[in-house]
């Protein structure tokens, strides 16, 4: 579930999960860890071993630190161990996002995914796997939506790029209706651009899927409760 591209030089750290968690919570900086609030509830699944709620706290932390602007504060081995521990849980869904951070990737917002989604598979070109056919049709849909919403848009979709089809959304608005698309082509979407052979010279429309889209530890239905990794606005 990680890109070639971004899993070089993210050689795992050797230990432990419980090991790999508590060297990822010493890493955070005392004053940041008491700014984000979540330093009781840190110490509280440490103490009694919660190691999948632990694991979340600290990239909750990780993801304060990134709305605050705290980003660089956090080192790179703190997302290696996070990453590192999340794999050892059988929670691979965490990993391209601590890769990224990792490797200093900027905070994304909901603009840059929009512009991912409709510009996707003009971006991969030949590069479109054929078995995505339905994921395309979904990129055509929120594409064809921001036409009908802003025809100006039409030039920048062509261009077939994150950025300045973002700044326009982000300066513009989008409709609402394309929350609809966002929801229903999400899965497919995040398993098109985790895959290994996900070309590295599309990784700023890999980066806008995977940054915005943070997961959560959820307890999971069945005869056997468990946990298990589910998208932040699925998990309410």
């Amino acid at each position: 579930m990680v890109p070639d591209w971004l899993a070089d030089h993210a050689l795992p750290p050797e230990g432990t999960v419980e090991e790999l968690l508590a060297a990822a919570q010493s890493l955070i900086p005392l004053d940041l860890l008491s700014e984000s609030g979540l330093g009781e509830e840190l110490t509280e699944c440490a103490r009694f071993a919660y190691l999948h709620l632990w694991m979340n706290g600290l990239q909750d932390v990780g993801w304060f630190a990134q709305e605050t602007g705290r980003d660089m504060e956090l080192p790179r081995e703190f997302w290696l161990r996070l990453a590192a521990a999340a794999f050892g849980m059988g929670l691979p869904e965490f990993v391209p996002y601590c890769l990224g951070k990792a490797q200093g990737r900027p905070r994304r917002d909901i603009p840059d995914l929009i512009a991912a989604l409709a510009t996707m598979p003009l971006a991969l070109g030949p590069a479109w796997p054929r078995e995505a056919g339905e994921l395309r049709l979904q990129c055509d849909r929120a594409a064809n939506l921001l036409r009908m919403t802003d025809s100006q848009l039409h030039s920048l979709l062509m261009v077939g790029e994150v950025q300045p089809l973002s700044v326009q959304l982000t300066a513009t608005g989008f409709p609402e209706s394309i929350d609809e698309v966002l929801s229903e082509s999400f899965d497919d979407l995040f398993a098109l651009v985790t895959s290994p052979a996900f070309p590295e010279r599309c990784a700023e429309h890999a980066w806008a899927v995977i940054a915005t889209n943070r997961f959560r530890v959820a307890l999971s239905s069945g005869s056997f409760p468990g946990t298990c990794a589910v998208v932040w606005w699925r998990a309410g």
